[in-house]
């Protein structure tokens, strides 16, 4: 779909919906001008009208909003379908987060943003976290979903998450990072090292070919042993192959041999090395 096609205040009025429910307790208009990135006039505005319309409630003190009963029917039809898509990767996270000595996490967009849905690690008695909701730096390992992202959706990714110094955390520039795009599309995966971390990831793809979440481990590089790099990449692509897999499953479609992007069975199992921001493990 072209830019052209999209309708901005829309598009912001579902952001909202979709974000506010992610949060069971409700949100303030300031949680979402805080993550969403809009202006509090946009907000404010945007959640005034959807109270008006019914779509959402207004509660509390200070203002509170949830979904209405309306949508919340609607959001829970989605949830059981996303928890037929997570319960399944609970004890594949689990496992994975204490094999690896490592954190293990999901990762959806939602409201715009990427936020961890999922996530477990080792060194935490609480060993799994389901709904996180948490907001994932939008820059690292998220660049993932950018590389699977139209050009459009990228510009309006990028306006939502302004680059900043803190994200020199993870790459040098941001010519850099979008330069490495293609080649992490191309084989579906990214695994760097920066700021003494490593990282790495691999897309979760609906029967479509495109990418509806992202399977994720990070571990200080100092203690990684020898090979563990290479085995923390192989599972995530593993996992990532395994809910690819649910997910056709529960569609009942098969996947399709035109769209763009990496297919499961053209993944392979070495790392990517191409820019100072990688490193040969």
């Amino acid at each position: 779909m072209s830019e052209r096609k999209i309708i901005h205040s829309v598009r912001r009025a579902l952001d909202i919906l979709e974000f506010t429910g992610s949060r069971p307790k409700g949100v303030k208009l300031s949680t979402i001008t805080t993550y969403l990135k809009f202006s509090k006039s946009a907000v404010y505005k945007t959640v005034t009208t959807l109270v008006a319309q019914g779509f959402l409630e207004r509660y509390g003190s200070p203002s509170r909003f949830r979904l209405s009963a309306i949508v919340e029917g609607i959001r829970k039809r989605q949830v059981q379908r996303d928890r037929a898509f997570v319960l399944p990767a609970m004890p594949l996270v689990a496992t994975a987060a204490r094999a690896l000595r490592c954190k293990v996490m999901i990762s959806q967009m939602l409201g715009g943003i990427v936020a961890s849905r999922l996530h477990a690690q080792d060194d935490k008695q609480e060993a799994l976290h389901y709904w996180h909701s948490g907001r994932v730096a939008p820059y690292g390992t998220a660049v993932l979903f950018l590389a699977f992202m139209e050009p459009y959706e990228r510009a309006i990714y990028r306006e939502r998450n302004p680059w900043s110094a803190k994200d020199k955390e993870y790459w040098n520039s941001f010519p850099t990072m979008e330069a490495f795009l293609p080649l992490i599309r191309k084989t579906g995966r990214v695994a760097f090292v920066k700021n003494a971390m490593f990282r790495c990831a691999a897309p979760v793809l609906d029967p479509k070919d495109e990418m509806v979440a992202m399977v994720s481990a990070s571990k200080p590089f100092g203690d990684l042993r020898d090979g563990e790099a290479k085995a923390c990449l192989r599972e995530m692509l593993r996992i990532s192959r395994i809910l690819s897999g649910q997910l056709v499953s529960l569609s009942g479609t098969p996947s399709s041999d035109k769209t763009e992007g990496v297919k499961a069975s053209e993944w392979t199992d070495d790392l990517l090395v191409p820019t100072e921001n990688t490193v040969r493990l």
